[in-house]
């Protein structure tokens, strides 16, 4: 499993053809046609087991925007 976190995949609207096509373009792309979706795979937390809380300073991720990016307000409650 390690060996494919990090790493980019794109759905493509026709199968590679692994450029064995006779046509041109199989030597750039294998043929594959259009990118449909494309994304990073990434390791994920059970459910409920990910808190995005800051070590630093106890703020969830999802709070940061509301507040200032340093002094002691930060760690106020809103």
């Amino acid at each position: 499993m390690a060996e494919i976190i990090g790493r980019a995949v794109v759905v493509t609207g026709s199968a590679d053809d692994l450029e064995l096509g006779a046509n041109d373009q199989s030597l750039i792309d294998g043929n594959s046609g259009e990118r449909i979706a494309c994304g990073i795979i990434a390791r994920s937390a059970g459910i409920m087991k990910n808190f995005r809380i800051c070590s630093c300073d106890g703020v969830s991720l999802w709070d940061e925007r509301n507040r200032p990016l340093a002094g002691k307000e930060r760690s106020q409650k809103l």
